[in-house]
């Protein structure tokens, strides 16, 4: 067993097709019971037999049936029970089915055997193999040696019951005619399975392959967006999005928003970035940044506005409150020492502070010329300061 198993290569839709079988084979043992168990009671109960013939034909039938009643039960728990064990168990699978449609052909075929001492119908041969064709799933490969098992068996069976040379011969082509239909019909069912399954994994893979475009698309989306959003350098906020951002919360809110703008200056950056260079000068705008991001809070929005100017909106606190804040914020920066390749960088900065007027036509352009002016007067008064905007 082990060596035909190695032998023949299955693949991925062959065991599809197992497992559609299995639960295929338990439906139709829950229909062959039944059917069964009524033939049993009329032909007990329901049809008088005379002579010896007849009594081997009816206890023949009756005989057949009760074994397919007992295999289709045992058949049935079986596969309830196997199919709840999906995994290496696709052997013992593939033997049960065998087995099964085996069982059932053969049981066929010993009916239409023991019909042939009443009449030269085939009917049960007819029934069984066209069932098999319909409800088992084989490849060709598979089919061809179904049912040429089944007509050898057939041929046996006929051969041993009919002695009119006429009706035998009558009755084998009848059965060479099932084949080929059992056969043809088996094959039908294979390739339409078949293709069904393909175009299932070919739409799964396009889904799949849809599902991550959207995926690819939606990250490329958001880095899209970072990069539209987001100064490159310090990864603060650029200022076309600080202004979308506040001018979206202005219109969601009311006059009482209280908030104040403030703007903040390196002082002499220009000398420091002559000095030291540019690359240097551009790692000290970020460490800056991270300085400024340390000491807000995370419902303040700060954005590098150009070159070394930064923007901070600061929510729910008025200039007296943002003057706090920003004097935390210079002084932290004044006792800080930047380490830059080895250079130790220590600076000041200057700080321009207005209440955010919701009065105004355009609040945010207005509050930040009022901080901007701000800003002016504590350079003129010698630079590192805080100044608040008075009118």
């Amino acid at each position: 067993m082990k060596t035909l198993f190695s032998f023949l290569k299955f693949d991925d839709t062959f065991y599809q097709a197992v497992d559609a079988n299995m639960s295929r084979l338990f439906n139709l043992s829950l229909i062959v019971i039944p059917i069964s168990i009524i033939h049993i009671v009329i032909f007990e109960f329901f049809i008088a037999v005379n002579t010896p013939e007849e009594i081997l034909w009816r206890d023949g039938i009756i005989f057949s049936h009760a074994t397919l009643v007992a295999l289709a039960s045992v058949l049935s728990f079986v596969i309830f029970f196997v199919s709840n064990y999906e995994e290496n168990l696709y052997k013992f699978k593939i033997v049960i089915q065998v087995v099964s449609s085996a069982t059932i052909m053969i049981l066929g075929v010993v009916i239409t055997s023991f019909d042939q001492y009443i009449t030269s119908s085939i009917s049960p041969f007819i029934i069984v193999s066209m069932m098999i064709a319909l409800v088992v799933l084989m490849p060709p490969w598979m089919s061809v040696m179904m049912f040429l098992s089944l007509f050898g068996a057939f041929y046996v069976g006929i051969t041993m019951f009919v002695k009119d040379s006429i009706v035998l011969t009558s009755n084998i082509l009848n059965g060479v005619t099932v084949i080929g239909m059992g056969i043809g019909l088996s094959n039908i069912m294979w390739y339409y399975y078949t293709k069904n399954v393909k175009q299932r994994k070919q739409i799964e893979e396009q889904n799949f392959n849809l599902e991550l475009q959207k995926i690819e698309l939606e990250q490329l989306n958001f880095r899209l967006n970072i990069l539209a959003s987001t100064d490159s350098m310090t990864q603060l906020l650029n200022r076309r999005e600080f202004e979308n951002i506040v001018n979206t919360e202005l219109n969601i809110g009311n006059n009482d928003f209280v908030s104040s703008v403030l703007i903040v200056d390196i002082d002499h950056f220009k000398q420091l970035n002559d000095q030291y260079g540019h690359l240097i000068g551009d790692e000290l705008l970020k460490q800056f940044s991270t300085l400024l991001k340390a000491v807000l809070r995370d419902r303040d929005l700060i954005a590098r506005w150009g070159g070394d100017e930064f923007v901070i909106m600061l929510h729910d606190a008025n200039p007296n409150e943002a003057f706090k804040i920003a004097e935390r914020l210079r002084s932290n920066i004044m006792k800080h020492v930047f380490n830059i390749e080895n250079n130790l960088i220590q600076l000041t900065s200057s700080f321009g502070i207005s209440a955010l007027d919701t009065e105004e036509m355009e609040p945010l352009y207005s509050s930040y010329l009022k901080a901007d002016k701000a800003l002016y007067q504590a350079k003129d008064l010698g630079r590192n300061k805080t100044i608040i905007y008075t009118k």
